[in-house]
C-alpha cells in the first residue's frame, strides 16, 4: 500500500503529457546544467507513473549529473509523508526500487540521446572516424553524468571497446546503458572491457 504523498504524486500529473512517440518514455529539453523533463505513461501501472512523476518533480531544473547520482534512498525519502514513516509497505519496496532503477536508467538513455545527435552512419566510417565517434560518446558521458561515468578509450576493435576510467569497474547497469548507446550509434553490439 502506498502512502498519501505517493497517491497525491500519482494523481498530480504535473509533468505528464500526451505521447508523441510510443517508443519514447521521456521528453528532455534544456541544457545539461538545467534539465526540463516531461513524460508520458506507457501503461496504467501506478508504480511506473509514481516513479516517472516523482523523478520529474525531483529532477526538473536540476543538472544531468544529479540524475546519475540520485539514489533510491533519496527517492524514497522524497515520497515520505513524514521523516520516520516509510513511503510504502516493505513488500512493495523491492518492486518500486526495481521500477525506480529502470526508469532512472531509461531517463539517462533519453538524456544522452537528446545531447548526442547521430549525424551519419558510422557503419560506413573508416577506422579513425569510428574511434573519434567512440571518443565523443565516452567524453559526453563524463560531461553529462560526472566522473563516475568518465571513460578513457584505450582501444576499439570490432565489437570490443577497451577503456579505463576513474571507475574502471562500472556497475552492470552502467555498462548496459553505455553498450545500449554504442549499439544505437554503431548499429552493432559493442562490449565494454576494462583494462
Amino acid at each position: 500500500m502506498l502512502n498519501q504523498r505517493c497517491l497525491n504524486i500519482i494523481n498530480s500529473k504535473k509533468f505528464q503529457v500526451e505521447a508523441l512517440n510510443q517508443l519514447q518514455r521521456w521528453n528532455v529539453d534544456g541544457a545539461h546544467a538545467k534539465m526540463s523533463l516531461t513524460y508520458w505513461p506507457s501503461s496504467t501501472n501506478e508504480y511506473e507513473i509514481l516513479c516517472r512523476e516523482a523523478l520529474a518533480q525531483l529532477l526538473n531544473g536540476r543538472s544531468t549529473t544529479r540524475l546519475a547520482t540520485l539514489t533510491f534512498k533519496e527517492f524514497e525519502s522524497f515520497l515520505r509523508d513524514d521523516n520516520i514513516t516509510p513511503a510504502f509497505q516493505p513488500d512493495l519496496k523491492q518492486l518500486i526500487e526495481q521500477q525506480f532503477e529502470n526508469e532512472r536508467w531509461n531517463l539517462m538513455y533519453e538524456v544522452f540521446m537528446y545531447f548526442f545527435q547521430k549525424t551519419e552512419s558510422v557503419t560506413s566510417l573508416d577506422y579513425i572516424k569510428k574511434i573519434r565517434a567512440a571518443n565523443l560518446i565516452t567524453h559526453l558521458f563524463g560531461e553529462l553524468f560526472g566522473n563516475d561515468f568518465s571513460l578513457k578509450l584505450c582501444h576499439f576493435e570490432h565489437e570490443y571497446l577497451y577503456y579505463e576510467g576513474k571507475n574502471a569497474k562500472l556497475s552492470e547497469e552502467s555498462k548496459q546503458l553505455i553498450e545500449r548507446i554504442f549499439k544505437f550509434v554503431f548499429n552493432q553490439d559493442i562490449k565494454l572491457v576494462a583494462v
